[in-house]
């Protein structure tokens, strides 16, 4: 990863302020966001009656959804090719957060305030 961000940050990702001293506060992030998912998960486990965990998780997948598409993603194409954690974002991430997704979707059809029938997930 260092010798990622100082490449970056001579190429086109430069220009975005990508660069060595970006680590640590990414390294504080991914241990942050590591550590909330599993005390959610781990809660779930052990209360899966409650909602609000159940809904932690989903938010969670869907934010991981969204790291696949934004950082790793464009951050390959940019410079030219590979990122830190993008074949990770692609084998393991995308296929389990879209498969948590669709496992643990709430469809409920009905219909809204003015009548027309929708879909809620």
């Amino acid at each position: 990863m260092p010798a990622f961000l100082r490449d970056a940050a001579r190429g086109p990702l430069g220009a975005f302020g990508v660069g060595e001293h970006l680590l640590p506060p990414f390294l504080v992030a991914v241990t942050a966001v590591t550590i909330l998912g599993l005390a959610i998960t781990a809660t779930h486990a052990i209360a899966p009656r409650l909602a609000w965990p159940r809904d932690a998780l989903r938010i969670l997948a869907w934010v991981m959804l969204v790291n696949v598409a934004v950082p790793h993603v464009p951050a390959a194409v940019i410079s030219g090719g590979y990122a830190p954690g993008l074949a990770t974002a692609l084998a393991v991430t995308l296929p389990v957060t879209i498969a948590h997704l669709v496992s643990t979707s709430r469809r409920r059809v009905g219909k809204n305030r003015t009548g027309v029938p929708h879909v809620a997930i």
